[in-house]
């Protein structure tokens, strides 16, 4: 689970590398950011208050600002609320709608040596058409070249056995963040980064093998997707993940 203290401090320190135009210093020195708190599941609350009710880049700061904390690995989702400004209401509530209305991303790209290892979040890497994550253990053995596993998988994981895994823990590829796996089917086509997956199994039957598990939990054959890789290409940390339309495959 996350060290929310730390990560705090981590997020701060980006936090201080957001310059406000207008006076040349950083947000964190002016005090714009207020009670930031953040939970072991990553999410993080803060007020932000411009540096006047009439300020004429509260807008622009705002996003800099929310776009600066969601680059900070670890943060999984913000709330966002706006003081002291003429149109706090409407610009926390724009704030709110961009973060529901997020775009599916892969937040971890993940390899192993051995089928019976963890994986490790490498952050980036190649997917190759017909064979899997150049690098990892699993590639090339079926047609289940490539697995997903939601981080929300995860963290349900973690508050149910009390364990600390974190992605790559349950053997996964790729971490993914806000798409809804299991309401996939076999044949749907996923766009991530330059690469193209189609889904070819959801989950593993009770009986299936699987060589690896955490701290005694094993998820991926509940909630995993498994993928063959139709066009190879770079796969990173922060890449968008589009399920294809029908009419597009």
């Amino acid at each position: 689970m996350t060290d929310p203290e730390a990560l705090r401090q981590e997020i701060l320190s980006r936090l201080s590398t957001v310059i406000d135009p207008e006076t040349g210093a950083d947000v964190v020195r002016m005090r714009l950011v207020e009670d930031l708190t953040v939970d072991e599941e990553g999410t993080v609350r803060y007020t932000f208050r411009p540096s006047s009710p009439i300020c004429p880049i509260a807008v622009p700061l705002a996003l800099a600002i929310r776009d600066a904390v969601a680059k900070v690995e670890g943060v999984t989702r913000q709330e966002i609320t706006v003081a002291g400004y003429v149109r706090a209401g409407e610009l926390t509530a724009m704030l709110r709608e961009l973060e529901e209305s997020r775009t599916p991303r892969v937040i971890a790209v993940c390899r192993s040596q051995c089928t019976t290892d963890p994986k490790v979040d490498v952050g980036e890497g190649e997917l190759r058409a017909g064979y899997g994550l150049v690098g990892d253990a699993h590639a090339s053995l079926s047609e289940r070249e490539v697995s997903l596993l939601a981080v929300e998988s995860i963290r349900r994981a973690n508050r149910k056995y009390g364990i600390a895994a974190v992605p790559g823990s349950f053997a996964e590829n790729l971490t993914t963040e806000g798409l809804d796996l299991l309401s996939l089917r076999v044949g749907d086509r996923l766009r991530v980064g330059e690469a193209l997956l189609e889904v070819v199994q959801i989950g593993k039957p009770p009986e299936a093998a699987h060589t690896y598990n955490f701290q005694g939990v094993s998820v991926l054959p509940r909630e995993g997707v498994f993928c063959r890789v139709l066009e190879g290409g770079r796969v990173t940390r922060g890449d968008p993940i589009r399920v294809l339309p029908r009419e597009e495959r």
